[in-house]
C-alpha cells in the first residue's frame, strides 16, 4: 500500500523533487519521480511474470493424466513450450504497455527505460 501511494503521489505531483517513502520499521528514505515509477513498474513486472507462470503450470498440471507426471510437476519447473509461450507473450505486451505508459508521464529528458 505504501508504494502505491507514493506512485499515486508521483503521478498526481510531477513538481515534487523527493517523494518520501516510509517502509515498514524503518526509517523514512526519498526517491525521484523516476525511482518511484521505476521501482512500481519493477514490481508489477515481477507480479505479472510470477502469476502467468503459476496459471501456466497449474493448466499444464490439469493435462497430466499418470501420478508420476503429476508427482514430478513443481513450482520453478520449465514449462512445455506451448505453456511458456503464453508466458512470453503476456509478458512482452505488459512490458510494452507499461513502457509506452512511463514514456507518456516521465519527460523524455529523465531516464525512464523500465529494464534500467
Amino acid at each position: 500500500m505504501n508504494l502505491i501511494s507514493l506512485f499515486s503521489l508521483a503521478i498526481a505531483a510531477p513538481e515534487m523533487e523527493r517523494y518520501p517513502y516510509h517502509g515498514d520499521a524503518s526509517s523514512c528514505a526519498f526517491y525521484s519521480r523516476v525511482d518511484v515509477v521505476k521501482i512500481v513498474a519493477a514490481l508489477l513486472l515481477k507480479k505479472t511474470q510470477l502469476t502467468t507462470y503459476c496459471n501456466q503450470l497449474t493448466l499444464y498440471v490439469r493435462t497430466l493424466t499418470t501420478r508420476e507426471e503429476i508427482m514430478a510437476a513443481e513450482y520453478g519447473m520449465e514449462l512445455p513450450e506451448e505453456y511458456q509461450a503464453v508466458i512470453t507473450e503476456i509478458m512482452s505486451g505488459t512490458i510494452e504497455q507499461l513502457q509506452a505508459f512511463i514514456d507518456r508521464i516521465i519527460p523524455h529528458g529523465e531516464t525512464n527505460e523500465i529494464n534500467e
